[in-house]
């Protein structure tokens, strides 16, 4: 129930993320008023910045690694996980690229946020924080190739012969085959008579 209520939390901060990103491409603006800049808070988000970069890097090495797997090379049913934490591998690999995607998002912001002058950081900082965002960037273009050149999933694996579709296949050759007894001709064999009949009497009942 726990893992339940976590996937609803991050959904619900997800979408919140969303609507604020909307407002900010709707033109609204933010209210800084008289805020006091302090230089210790900037390289405390720096260092942040310089994190997130380094985490990137392992998401991205995880993403070409899982990306030289076809889902058939290494599950039977689509799926990886036991009890509690079970996820399609095709959803894994796309929530990997997802959490590549909104940490690139985490970067602009707070590259975009250290260039403001009024955290006084010098040109060789600010540029060094630029170059930081452009290979996130890349790094983020990078993740959208790797799902774009990923082997196709196997589909035979979603469209797997169930139980079901045996036992219909079964009753399709069987009623193919005693149709063709009862249209024919009168058959001398007492037993495929008394089978006919049952047979018939079940179409008629439905059953």
């Amino acid at each position: 129930m726990s893992r339940e209520r976590l996937s609803q939390r991050a959904a619900s901060v997800k979408d919140k993320t969303k609507a604020d990103t909307k407002k900010q491409q709707n033109g609204e603006l933010r209210d800084i008023g008289d805020f006091e800049y302090d230089t210790k808070h900037a390289k405390v988000l720096k260092k942040a910045l310089h994190s997130i970069n380094v985490s990137l890097g392992t998401l991205l090495s995880a993403m070409k690694e899982l990306a030289m797997l076809r889902g058939s090379d290494i599950t039977p049913d689509g799926k990886l996980g036991g009890k509690g934490f079970i996820m399609s591998f095709r959803e894994m690999k796309s929530s990997l690229n997802s959490s590549i995607s909104e940490l690139s998002d985490i970067t602009d912001t707070i590259a975009d946020e250290l260039t403001n002058p009024k955290w006084g950081l010098s040109k060789t900082e600010v540029k060094s924080i630029k170059e930081v965002k452009d290979k996130v960037e890349e790094k983020a273009e990078e993740a959208e190739e790797i799902v774009e050149e990923s082997p196709m999933e196997e589909s035979s694996k979603e469209e797997s012969i169930t139980p079901d579709d045996v036992k219909d296949s079964v009753e399709v050759l069987a009623l193919s085959k005693y149709k063709s007894l009862m249209e024919g001709p009168p058959s001398k064999d007492k037993t495929a008579k008394d089978l006919s009949k049952s047979i018939l009497a079940n179409l008629v009942r439905g059953e």
